[in-house]
């Protein structure tokens, strides 16, 4: 009976180890720092390396901003726990060059292809995790998208801590599988592409699609993104605004004032 009796504890102190082991190779990471940025980026991130820099940089330290204001290479985010942008800062031009939904000819945005809303993240750890633990969410009124962030590995950057005074290590573009202390990704965008038409100017194309969209249009819609590392999940949104462009107004107003000439002419009578 007594060996019995010390086979159980035995039995149960193993069972109990296993499973505590399990639960630590399974890995629930619990990050220490968790935070997430909103932005509007290039639409293509290959023709702008700088800008990609300038943003896993300053969300590694914190920062809200980098680089000139007024380039392409500037990277600022968007404050605040809800963010409002218009519908023309989401276009896409894969047939010429373009910034915030105006087609342009010099100057500095010139090799851009439009812009984007974009959703980065910095995550900090005692625990070594890597890219392919972290995961996503996007959400738009067309579309619900998953993955993971491993997706994301040609804009990230992972951080290895030094130790013992030792400085610490920069990865840029992390293997999924690599494990970091720190990592940094410019997450999923969204953009709306908008193709050249023949025998039309592009900018005209590009207003026409803008005012188009009777879903959207004199209303707002949200993007929504939510990344999930472990038990710990940060979610964040921005509010698209359908601005109708300048030509829009000008009719608008066109409209009004012959409709009120109109109505005068009529009281008269």
């Amino acid at each position: 009976m007594t060996t019995t009796i010390k086979f159980s504890k035995i039995a149960f102190l193993a069972i109990f180890f296993s499973l505590f082991n399990f639960e630590r190779a399974g890995g629930t990471v619990l990050p220490s720092s968790m935070q997430t940025y909103t932005f509007l980026s290039p639409a293509v991130f290959n023709s702008n390396p700088v800008f990609v820099e300038n943003a896993l940089i300053s969300m590694v330290n914190g920062a809200t901003s980098a680089g000139m204001p007024g380039t392409p290479e500037y990277w600022v985010a968007l404050l605040g726990p809800n963010f409002s942008i218009n519908s023309s800062d989401l276009v896409y031009t894969p047939d010429g060059d373009s910034w915030r939904g105006r087609i342009v000819d010099g100057g500095p945005y010139v090799s851009q292809r439009g812009s984007a809303a974009s959703f980065g993240l910095s995550v900090t750890s005692a625990e070594m995790f890597s890219l392919e633990e972290i995961s996503f969410s996007l959400t738009t009124p067309s579309f619900h998208f998953t993955g993971t962030a491993d997706m994301f590995s040609d804009v990230s950057l992972g951080i290895i801590k030094g130790l013992n005074g030792q400085p610490d290590t920069f990865v840029w573009s992390p293997s999924p599988t690599q494990k970091f202390n720190t990592i940094a990704i410019i997450g999923p965008s969204y953009t709306k592409q908008i193709n050249s038409i023949f025998g039309e100017s592009y900018q005209q194309t590009i207003d026409n699609e803008l005012n188009a969209e009777p879903l959207y249009v004199g209303s707002s819609y949200n993007l929504d993104t939510t990344y999930t590392l472990g038990d710990t999940s940060r979610t964040l949104s921005i509010q698209v605004i359908t601005v109708p462009e300048p030509s829009t107004y000008f009719m608008a107003i066109i409209g009004v004032a012959i409709t009120m000439f109109y109505m005068r002419k009529v009281q008269r009578r």
